[in-house]
Formats: C-alpha cells, structure tokens, sequence
C-alpha cells in the first residue's frame, strides 16, 4: 500500500501575483504582492519583516481581480530575507476571502490543481527556472536536499528531524512550479 506525505497547509492556496497593501496595527503601512492565495490566507512578500501576531488589514486590488477589503492576522513571517509573511483571514473575512478567491480560480484555472499529498514513492525534481530563485532558507535547503531529483520519502530521510519544519516548504515549491512531482522511478532506476 502506498504511503503518502500529506499537505500540512490548512486551505488551498494558489500561486498568484496580485497587488496589496497592507496597514499593520501598528501603524505600518506596505505595499506587497501576493505569492498565494487561499480561503483563509495569503502569503505575502514584503519590503521589510513584519512581526508575527499583529493585526493586519488588506486590500487586494490588482487588474485581475476586484477590490477586497481583509482582515486578519500576520501568522508567520521570515526571520531573514526575502521577507515574506503569511496572513491568516478572520472569520469576518471569510465571505469576502472567498469571493476573492474565487475570483482568482475563474481568472487563472489552470493554477487550480492544488497538491493535497504527494506519494513517497514519487520522485520530486527542481523544475529549470529562468533567471534567480526567491525563496525563503527553508525552501533553499528542500532544494539542495533534492539535487536534480529524489523519491519523496528518501527526501524526508535525508531532511531527518528538520523534516516536519521543513514540508510546509516543499508543498510551497510544488505549488509554485519550483518542484515537480513525477510518477514513482522504473523499477531499473531504484537500484541505483
């Protein structure tokens, strides 16, 4: 029976580039493109770190999509750069945190395919991407621990005890086309 390494991710999130900005309050006022965006969340790049637990208002607007006005929390940020946060919605968002999103799979459905879990038998690959990458040390290191391509289960024994900090990376990868997620190796290729 086939094993599978599951997508700690909470909601489905999409890979899509979209204009925000962001009034912390604190005070703080950004700018930002989305890296994703789900029902209950986004991720978000940054021009500076922002601090984990502070509330956050967000308006998305970008030519692709509507104005949407949500509320939330900064739920996790880089302690280096690049710097990225994660915003989690409020419950009060939800109406409009689906809107958006919906909004986002009507306008780009081929980002749709959205990866729940991925079988430890499946080879997973660096895709070839033009130009640098922009990722976070967590993805860096999923990367280097894949090389030009490793089973999924031999890469979660090679990220050893760093495995459970480090799979929300590899979804994120995976989702953003940085990984690919190939059928198990032929039987010729495992016993090299």
């Amino acid at each position: 029976m086939t094993e599978f390494i599951l997508n700690p991710r909470r909601s489905p999130r999409l890979p899509v580039r979209l204009d925000v900005r962001i009034a912390l309050r604190s005070g703080a006022f950004l700018v930002a493109r989305t890296i994703n965006v789900g029902p209950g969340g986004c991720a978000v790049e940054t021009p500076s770190r922002v601090e984990p637990g502070e509330r956050a208002f967000a308006e998305v607007q970008d030519g692709h999509v509507g104005a949407h006005m949500l509320a939330g929390r900064v739920a996790w940020s880089s302690s280096e750069p690049p710097w990225r946060c994660g915003i989690a919605f409020d419950a009060g968002s939800g109406r409009g945190a689906a809107a958006l999103f919906s909004e986002v799979v009507a306008e780009q459905p081929a980002v749709v395919d959205v990866v729940e879990r991925i079988p430890t038998d499946a080879v997973l690959a660096p895709t070839p991407v033009p130009g640098g990458l922009n990722v976070v040390p967590a993805e860096a290191e999923v990367l280097e621990a894949l090389g030009s391509g490793i089973e999924a289960g031999a890469l979660r024994e090679r990220l050893g005890e760093r495995w459970d900090s480090h799979v929300s990376a590899l979804f994120a990868l995976v989702e953003r086309g940085l990984v690919e997620v190939g059928g198990p190796p032929p039987a010729s290729a495992k016993s090299l």
